[in-house]
């Protein structure tokens, strides 16, 4: 596998180097005649062109979004293996599943920003004989619903600087991070004064039941808020018009702030009561050095 990836590596790098000694930096108000070599920095006012005359480096105004090149650089390494880890798919640029992207304020100012939004909603259902049937196909039915969302948006300042296709960037960001989650139970054998213990699921993962006099109502999580900063280095090589890949270190702070939760529950003694139970709360906070999740980024500028 090493060697193809190897060879795959060798033959990117090999056309981008064909693609750079076949392309001239051009200036306004330069004739050909006095082109300077493939060493034009960013901030010039000189244009970097292929040898079509399309600009290979972002300029002002210009888009990007970025993927994880992981993904492929893996396919290309597996394809000749038969079917072991040979799939290929676009990748997000790092494990928190963000959509990814930049601006360019202008050729040297990049404005970054990093979005994810989830929302799941589940309902899970478990049959059970009802209580005191006289027929071996009466049911009623246990219920539970859940529902999670996730929030997270992050912002940052880059600064670039570089020659020609090469170019290194510096800068800072800063990012928000929430969860919340809940959870809602109904039984089809409700508490009576003639039936203290009612059958009802109480595992649903496995659809488990038992007679019980005490069962949970709902469960309510507390918002988890995240809050953090990070700096960050990288650099970018455009092998193409406006598509480059790169990767970057960073240094993050995050601090976790987590609430208390909250059970409601029902029980019978002689008569149905309701009384809630508190979870546990928690605070942490991390510091350290990052490989921006191990990503090799894939930019595409538009």
């Amino acid at each position: 596998m090493k060697k193809y990836l190897t060879f795959a590596l060798g033959c990117c790098f090999a056309v981008g180097s064909w693609a750079q000694e076949a392309e001239a930096p051009k200036s306004e108000g330069t004739s050909s005649s006095n082109t300077k070599a493939d060493a034009t920095t960013i901030n010039s006012t000189e244009v970097l062109l292929n040898k079509k005359g399309v600009a290979i480096l972002p300029a002002k105004g210009s888009w990007g979004l970025g993927f994880n090149a992981v993904p492929f650089f893996s396919y290309m390494g597996n394809m000749f293996n038969g079917n072991t880890n040979n799939g290929i798919n676009t990748g997000f640029v790092n494990s928190n599943q963000t959509i990814y992207g930049k601006y360019f304020w202008d050729a040297s100012t990049v404005i970054r920003a990093e979005f994810r939004f989830r929302q799941n909603n589940i309902t899970e259902n478990n049959w059970i004989l009802r209580d005191a049937a006289t027929t071996p196909d009466d049911y009623v039915e246990d219920l539970r619903r859940m529902n999670s969302s996730l929030f997270h948006i992050g912002v940052g300042l880059e600064k670039r600087r570089g020659w020609g296709r090469i170019q290194g960037f510096y800068g800072a960001s800063v990012f928000y991070h929430l969860t919340r989650s809940a959870e809602a139970y109904t039984y089809g054998n409700e508490f009576s004064s003639s039936n203290v213990t009612p059958t009802s699921t109480t595992d649903f993962d496995s659809g488990t039941f038992d007679q019980v006099n005490d069962r949970i109502d709902y469960r309510r999580n507390d918002p988890s808020h995240g809050i953090g900063a990070r700096l960050f280095v990288g650099v970018e090589y455009f092998f193409a018009p406006r598509m480059s890949i790169g990767g970057e270190f960073g240094w993050a702070a995050m601090g976790v702030i987590q609430s208390d939760g909250i059970e409601g529950r029902k029980r019978f003694t002689t008569v149905e009561e309701e009384y809630t139970k508190k979870g546990n709360s928690s605070q942490s906070f991390s510091l350290d050095t990052d490989n921006f999740n191990g990503a090799i980024n894939l930019m595409i500028y538009f």
